[in-house]
């Protein structure tokens, strides 16, 4: 019981003030916890999908500049990298 009390406090006193009234209904940490999770997986899915529809809607036109457009290629192709890095290092954990 004790321990319990002591997670949730941590937990629920992490985050900023908005976020505080979100989750100081749950009376049990693992269901802060649970609901935590769930809610940034989403956001991560969502940031996943909008990274991947980037590239692929991506293209070259005549009336831009070529080297900004290779500098906005290299980013998209490193925020892709980073999503993969991050992908990988949860299948490790």
């Amino acid at each position: 019981m004790h321990a319990n009390k002591a997670c949730r406090h941590t937990i629920i006193n992490m985050p900023s003030n908005e976020l505080f009234d979100v989750y100081n209904p749950y009376k049990e940490a693992k269901q802060t916890w649970d609901s935590m999770v769930a809610k940034y997986i989403a956001k991560n899915v969502e940031k996943q999908k909008f990274v991947i529809g980037n590239f692929y809607y991506w293209g070259m036109t005549d009336d831009k500049n070529i080297k900004s457009q290779i500098n906005e290629y290299h980013k998209l192709v490193g925020d892709l990298k980073i999503k993969d890095e991050s992908k990988q290092t949860k299948n490790y954990q």
